[in-house]
C-alpha cells in the first residue's frame, strides 16, 4: 500500500441519521489514507454519527467538507499486521490407522460415516471442527463381566494398559463397545492462508465512567493519550476518589473516527490492485471468519481525487452485482443525480414551529439554534479551587422549537425512476414514476368528456419518456392514448339518457384539476 490513498468506511450504526436516497449508503465514518514510505500516513477523516443528513448527497457533501477540514499528515495513528487465518483442521485418520493395526475393531467411523483407515497422510480426512471419530467391535460376554463404571448409558472398562488415556465404551444392551478419539490425540494444522489486519484510528475521543453508578460523563472528553495516563494514575492510586471514574474509560462512538479491517492482499502486481474484500471467509468448513460492515474498501488516485472518492464511498454499499455496476456509472446513468437527489431530501422535509423535539429525530432550522448544541455552564471544585465546564445536556428533548421535521409519508418511491433521482417535470407536476401509475388506469366510458380528453394526456405523458431505456413506457402511452380514442369514438355515437350520473373515476379527478395547466 506504501504510496497509494485508499478510502475506508464503516458502515452504519444507532447513531447514523441519513436518509438513504442510493443505495444503502450510510456510513458512520469515513477515513481517507495515503500510505507513505517512511512508514507513516497521511489522514482526512468524518464522522456522520449524530448528524441528520436529509440525503445521499448532502452525506457526501459532508464527507467532503470534513475531509478538506480534518487533515492529519505523518501519522503512526494506524496498525498494520500480517497473521495467519486462525483456521485449524483436525484428522483422526492416524490414530484409526493405529487402531486397526491391533485388528481388535471392525468399523471405523468419522462423523458418522464408515471409512477405511490410512496410515498413508495422503489419504487423510481433514475436517474444520473436532470431528466426532472412533473404531468399534461387537460386545462379547465378557465386557458385562468386567464393567466397573456406568456413567450416561456407557459403561466404561479399563483396557489391559493401565498407561493407556483411551478406554472403551460399551452401551447398555452390550451390543457395541466403542473406543473414541479424543481430541489431544488427533492431528491438527493451522490454516496456510495469511490476512492484513489493519486499524487507523485518526481521532478517539473517550468519556469516564462513574464508578457507583455507571454513568458516561460525557461532559468530560479525553485523547486516547489522556484516558491512559489518567487510568495508569487511577490504578497506581486505589484510594483516590477523583481518579476512580477512570479507571475504565469508554469510547464515543459519535465522537471517535476509527477503522478496524481484515482483508486478504492479492498476488497480482499491487499498484493494479483498487480494491480490496475486507471480509475474510472461513478456508474450510470451519466457522472461523472476519466481517466487515461495508466489505469493500476502494484505492483513489489522490487526496485531490474527488471524483475518485465518491465512486469509493459509494461502492462499499452496494448489495449485488447489478447495484454495483449501477453506482460505477452513476453520472452516465443518472445524469444531474445530485442536484436532483438534493432537491429531492429537501422536499422530505418542512418546518414546524412550537414543537416539543428529541435531538437527533428532527433538524433544527438554523445550525446556531440552541435546540442543535444546548450546553450549559457548571462550575466544580477540583482540586481546592472551582473550574468552570460546559456540560451537553443528557436531556436531550425541547420546548417551543421550530425545527425541520421529516414528512415520514413522503413518497419516497415517487421521486426514483430505475434507481436514478427524478422530479416534476413539464407533465402537470408529475414524476416518470406517477405518470408510469396513470398509464395503468382504465378508461372510464361513462363520462363522454373525460373520454375525449384521455388521448391527448396519454401522448403529452408520452412525451415525458423520451430516453431509450423508457421506451416500454412510450410505447404504452401511444397504445393507451390508441384504446381511448377507439373507446371515444364507438361511444359517441350511442344514445346516452339525459340524466345520466357519472362517478368521478382517478382519470376524471386527474383531467378536471389539469383544467387551467398549460402543456410544456
Amino acid at each position: 500500500m506504501v504510496g497509494q490513498t485508499w478510502v475506508f468506511v464503516n458502515g452504519p450504526n444507532e447513531d447514523t441519521h441519513i436518509v438513504r436516497s442510493l443505495s444503502e449508503f450510510a456510513p458512520s465514518s469515513a477515513i481517507m489514507a495515503r500510505f507513505n514510505g517512511d512508514g507513516t500516513v497521511d489522514m482526512r477523516y468524518a464522522n456522520l454519527s449524530g448528524r441528520f443528513q436529509k440525503s445521499t448527497t448532502e452525506a457526501l457533501d459532508s464527507i467532503g467538507m470534513d475531509f478538506r477540514r480534518n487533515v492529519i499528515r505523518n501519522s503512526n495513528a494506524f496498525q498494520a499486521t500480517y497473521q495467519p487465518i486462525p483456521d485449524t483442521a483436525f484428522s483422526c485418520d492416524e490414530e484409526l490407522a493405529k487402531l486397526s493395526a491391533t485388528l481388535r475393531y471392525s468399523r471405523y467411523l468419522m462423523n458418522g460415516e464408515e471409512t477405511t483407515p490410512s496410515l498413508d497422510s495422503r489419504n487423510w480426512h481433514w475436517f474444520y471442527e473436532v470431528p466426532d471419530c472412533y473404531a468399534s467391535r461387537p460386545a462379547r460376554q465378557q465386557d458385562r463381566q468386567e464393567k466397573n463404571l456406568c456413567q450416561n448409558h456407557w459403561c466404561s472398562d479399563p483396557t489391559d494398559e493401565e498407561s493407556s488415556t483411551v478406554q472403551e465404551v460399551c452401551d447398555d444392551a452390550y451390543t457395541e463397545c466403542r473406543q473414541i478419539i479424543e481430541e489431544p490425540s488427533m492431528k491438527s494444522r493451522p490454516s496456510t492462508r495469511f490476512f492484513w489486519n489493519l486499524h487507523l484510528f485518526p481521532k478517539i475521543i473517550l468519556h469516564p465512567r462513574h464508578p457507583a453508578t455507571g454513568r458516561i460523563m460525557k461532559e468530560i472528553s479525553l485523547s486516547e493519550e489522556q484516558a491512559v495516563t489518567l487510568r495508569k494514575q487511577a490504578i497506581g492510586s486505589p484510594g483516590n476518589e477523583e481518579l476512580k471514574p477512570y479507571l475504565n474509560p469508554v469510547m464515543d462512538d459519535s465522537a471517535s473516527v476509527y477503522f478496524s479491517g481484515q482483508f486478504l492482499w492479492t498476488d497480482a502486481n499491487s499498484d493494479g490492485v483498487w480494491s480490496i474484500r475486507m471480509e475474510v471467509s472461513a478456508e474450510g468448513e470451519g466457522s472461523t471468519g472476519f466481517f466487515h460492515d461495508p466489505p469493500g474498501a476502494y484505492r483513489i488516485s489522490s487526496f485531490d481525487d474527488w471524483l475518485g472518492l465518491q465512486k469509493a464511498l459509494l461502492l462499499p454499499f452496494s448489495r449485488d452485482d447489478a447495484e454495483y455496476d449501477f453506482l460505477s456509472d452513476l453520472d452516465t446513468r443518472c445524469p444531474g443525480w445530485a442536484f436532483m437527489d438534493r432537491l429531492i431530501g429537501q422536499k422530505a422535509f418542512s418546518v414546524q414551529e412550537d414543537l416539543e423535539v428529541t435531538l437527533p429525530d428532527v433538524l433544527p432550522a438554523e445550525p446556531s439554534d440552541p435546540a442543535w448544541t444546548r450546553v450549559r455552564q457548571e462550575r466544580v471544585e477540583v482540586n481546592g479551587g472551582v473550574e468552570v465546564r460546559t456540560v451537553v445536556a443528557e436531556d436531550r428533548t425541547l420546548t417551543s422549537q421550530s425545527a425541520l421535521v421529516r414528512n415520514i409519508n413522503f413518497p419516497y418511491g415517487d421521486y426514483f425512476w430505475k434507481g436514478c433521482p427524478d422530479l416534476e417535470d413539464g407533465t402537470f407536476h408529475r414524476t416518470k414514476s406517477q405518470l408510469a401509475r396513470i398509464l395503468s388506469w382504465p378508461v372510464p366510458t361513462c363520462n363522454l368528456s373525460t373520454l375525449g380528453q384521455a388521448p391527448g394526456l396519454f401522448r403529452n405523458i408520452g412525451m415525458r419518456f423520451k430516453g431509450a431505456e423508457d421506451a416500454e413506457e412510450k410505447s404504452l402511452a401511444d397504445q393507451r392514448a390508441k384504446e381511448a380514442e377507439f373507446q371515444y369514438e364507438r361511444t359517441k355515437q350511442k344514445e346516452r339518457p339525459a340524466d345520466l350520473t357519472c362517478p368521478d373515476t382517478p382519470l376524471d379527478l386527474l383531467l378536471k384539476a389539469l383544467q387551467s395547466f398549460v402543456w410544456t
